[in-house]
């Protein structure tokens, strides 16, 4: 992974190995995204916030509200559970 860090001129490199949370900032004049419909589990740790998932072929094509569309191997999932708080 590169991180840019503002003391440096080069980006650093990181293991992605070393990485277990990635915080995603944003402007404070920014609203807040609108609430999921479905979180996923995923198989051994950790749960990701998907809208409007639908699956083809064994994967999952979705809009995550701050990585934006992407595909996940259904595999990798352990269950897909609807969002209570909208």
């Amino acid at each position: 992974i590169q991180f840019k860090a503002k003391h440096t001129s080069e980006p650093l490199m990181i293991p992605d190995r070393r990485v277990s949370v990635i915080y995603f900032a944003k402007p404070d004049d920014q609203n807040d995204l609108p609430k999921p419909i479905f979180q996923a589990h995923l198989n051994g740790y950790g749960t990701m916030q998907l809208e409007q998932p639908t699956l083809t072929n064994g994967k999952i094509s979705t809009r995550h509200p701050i990585l934006g569309e992407f595909t996940l191997n259904s595999k990798v999932i352990a269950k897909i559970a609807q969002n209570k708080a909208r």
